[in-house]
């Protein structure tokens, strides 16, 4: 069961670069943490398919991309800095990112205007619904006269003071999420708390935001598709994981933390890894998957330092912990390349 379990993930991350027995081993175990009953039951006892190259290779549209210029940058700074004076800077890129994307020439002037007039841009994800689309509470009412986005939507970076927004909302029973970029007059009329205590030394506040607002159709995202979801994935999830290497090691230097030799050589390969694809030009039919396994290796690093008691200060602790949550839980991310498995 522990190679079984973990073949998966290995194999994914190892088409990017080798695996190293450190890295190996937390992973190993962390994917025999993370089976659930249904994953074990149900399991068909069935090797998992093959990995083949790729036949196609989709080359990835880098624009002028400044984001990721801006972005490199900054994972200078968190490495001598520590992540929490900068990551609501690297999350406002990584939207940036999203919207190039996505949106047309009129919603990113848009957004450029209010950047310029000092606005705070929130990501609106996670639901009060969980992490099952199909029981979100935010979604688009469509009536004919007053189209309505009902927001209900938690754990937000700086939501309290949120300017304009990014949101995610289902619509009936589709499996497709809709997008749409909230502008200043609108998140006014949205109800915004604050929850739980600061992170990262008093740099970040989360908040829930709440409210009923009307839905414009030239404010819904719709260019790229899920193509240009997978590419927002693949650009920005090696590089969140960088970015929280690197503030491990800030806390290393700054004697906040203490690792293992195994523990270290862990988080060396695994940044030799996540750099690699982050330099990859093209997008293949695992890429996705690649940066979820990724993501898991990540998670699995930072709990492995907290259980095995390397981390003194509670709010450190939180804030590791915190950050194997953002962007994809160990268990997401293994349920989905999981619930894959045989179907290629």
């Amino acid at each position: 069961m522990l190679i079984r379990s973990s073949n998966a993930i290995l194999n994914l991350l190892d088409e990017i670069g080798l695996v190293e027995d450190p890295l190996r081993r937390i992973i190993q175990k962390g994917c025999v943490r993370i089976l659930d009953a249904r994953m074990i039951i149900e399991d068909s006892f069935n090797l998992p398919a093959e990995q083949k190259k790729p036949d196609r290779m989709t080359r990835q549209k880098h624009f002028d991309f400044v984001q990721l210029q801006a972005i490199e940058q900054l994972l200078e700074r968190i490495r001598k800095h520590g992540i929490g004076p900068y990551l609501q800077e690297l999350t406002g890129l990584f939207g940036s990112i999203m919207l190039s994307l996505s949106g047309n020439e009129d919603q990113q002037k848009k957004m450029e205007k209010w950047v310029a007039s000092d606005l705070t841009g929130c990501f609106l994800m996670t639901d009060t619904g969980g992490p099952n689309l199909l029981n979100w509470n935010s979604e688009l009412i469509v009536e004919e006269k007053n189209p309505r986005l009902i927001i209900d939507k938690i754990h937000a970076i700086s939501a309290n003071k949120m300017g304009f927004a990014i949101i995610v909302v289902r619509r009936g029973t589709s499996f497709i999420p809709l997008t749409f970029l909230i502008g200043p007059d609108e998140c006014n009329k949205l109800d915004k708390q604050p929850v739980g205590e600061r992170w990262f030394d008093g740099s970040i506040l989360l908040g829930n935001v709440k409210g009923e607002i009307h839905a414009r159709k030239e404010n819904q995202l719709t260019r790229g598709g899920l193509t240009g979801v997978n590419t927002f994935l693949t650009l920005c999830r090696p590089r969140l994981v960088r970015a929280i290497i690197g503030h491990v090691f800030w806390l290393l230097d700054e004697k906040r933390i203490t690792l293992l030799n195994h523990q270290r050589d862990a988080l060396e390969n695994l940044l030799c890894i996540s750099t690699s694809l982050s330099r990859n030009s093209h997008n293949t039919k695992s890429s996705v998957d690649q940066v979820l396994a990724l993501k898991f290796a990540c998670n699995e690093s930072l709990i492995h330092i907290v259980a095995n008691a390397g981390v003194r200060d509670w709010h450190d602790q939180r804030d590791l912990m915190g950050l194997s949550k953002m962007e994809g839980s160990s268990y997401r991310c293994y349920f989905e390349i999981h619930s894959k498995r045989g179907k290629n």
